[in-house]
């Protein structure tokens, strides 16, 4: 196959991937009455950790009363604990809830069942190639991230 059907099948690939990807999100954030935005900070504190309101504000590009609004749903909604920073009482540390986070879990695992089932398409012998080839490609985009990671800093 040549380099130019290769770029065709994965844009297919990623386009499908990426619409699958965005119904799942689409059925979760109507069934918990969510904004994207407010997936944005939930998928954010599960990866980054806790965060400050002012953290918030700057990756959100929103102003303190939106935010603090936006935490107040969450708090309400039982997805977020809000508290007081230790080190310095003014500052307000927001964090996943246990039922948040088991709520992005469950979000996670619907958004990719969808793997699975398409691997179980495949027999053995293209199991193994398509394992390869995902396996040097990912290598591949890993190795391309890492420099464009550096080269940001």
């Amino acid at each position: 196959m040549d380099k130019e059907s290769i770029e065709q099948n994965l844009r297919i690939l990623m386009r499908t991937a990426r619409n699958r990807q965005i119904r799942a999100i689409l059925n979760f954030t109507r069934e918990y009455k969510l904004s994207f935005p407010h997936m944005s900070i939930l998928q954010h504190l599960t990866h980054h950790g806790p965060m400050n309101v002012g953290e918030m504000e700057n990756f959100l590009g929103v102003s303190k009363a939106a935010v603090s609004q936006m935490l107040d749903k969450f708090v309400a909604a039982g997805l977020v604990i809000r508290e007081e920073d230790p080190e310095d009482r003014r500052i307000k540390r927001v964090e996943l809830s246990p039922r948040g986070r088991e709520i992005l879990q469950r979000l996670h695992r619907e958004s990719h069942v969808w793997v699975g089932e398409l691997l179980q398409k495949l027999d053995d012998r293209e199991a193994e190639i398509v394992g390869e080839g995902i396996a040097l490609l990912s290598g591949k985009l890993e190795a391309m991230e890492d420099r464009e990671n550096v080269q940001i800093k």
